[in-house]
């Protein structure tokens, strides 16, 4: 990064380069696991796991069964799921967000609002991504209006422009609650195979980087990139709602 891209202008005008919308992830993510050779398996939910001597020896689905050197769970909102039966577990469970958005003109906005926990995010194209809810309302992935008519109130007070607007878009998805909002980045504590990397909240995208090397270094017996001790299972396990 250069010092004239390291200007707030600079930064603007390279906004292609160091970063991208959560949307256009997936896309390209999904490309360069195919090119290094990743397989992926779409609609083939886990059904079940078969063991031997403390290790998971393969992956049951609907579909077939893939045998596994290693396995990690990294199942999101679902992961309480992936870890029932234990005697003691994370406390990791589906937190409900709505969201809105809005298109504008391109440039109306160029910097990212935020006040009491409501924030705005431009794009490059004009839409404003206005979020979020925190609602513990388990699997429910439906929106509504209140909730609707509140987000779009509480962005124009920010915003006046979305005032007389519509949104074009009202959804919701399903993060994966951890408490203190600190991720579970670890092994298994009854399969020495099997790492778990879940639990990162509203910062999934935003941690993905440092977690995959932190879970890399630990399957791989490296000396970790970071201090794994605050996303260890016993440390998981101290912490409540």
């Amino acid at each position: 990064v250069t010092r004239s891209v390291a200007r707030p202008e600079g930064v603007r005008l390279a906004e292609r380069v160091l970063a991208v919308g959560g949307d256009d992830l997936p896309g390209p993510l999904r490309a360069a696991v195919v090119q290094l050779g990743g397989v992926i398996r779409e609609q083939c939910p886990a059904t079940g796991v078969l063991t031997q001597g403390g290790r998971v020896t393969a992956v049951q689905t609907a579909a077939e069964t893939f045998l596994a050197d290693a396995v990690v769970l990294a199942t999101g909102a679902w992961s309480a799921l992936g870890l029932a039966g234990l005697a003691a577990a994370p406390q990791i469970r589906p937190i409900r967000g709505q969201m809105l958005l809005f298109k504008l003109a391109p440039g109306v906005l160029d910097t990212i609002l935020y006040r009491n926990g409501l924030y705005l995010i431009p794009r490059r194209d004009g839409h404003v991504l206005v979020g979020s809810t925190l609602e513990d309302a388990g699997f429910d992935k439906s929106t509504d209006g209140a909730t609707r008519q509140r987000l779009h109130a509480e962005a124009a007070e920010l915003l006046p422009a979305l005032a007389a607007m519509q949104p074009v878009r009202h959804w919701a998805g399903l993060r994966p609650g951890s408490p203190d909002n600190i991720p579970v980045i670890d092994r298994h504590p009854d399969f020495g195979n099997v790492f778990v990397n879940t639990g990162h909240y509203r910062y999934g995208v935003t941690l993905a980087p440092a977690s995959a090397e932190l879970l890399v270094d630990l399957m791989e017996a490296k000396p970790p990139a970071l201090d794994p001790a605050p996303y260890c299972w016993q440390a998981a396990l101290e912490r409540t709602w």
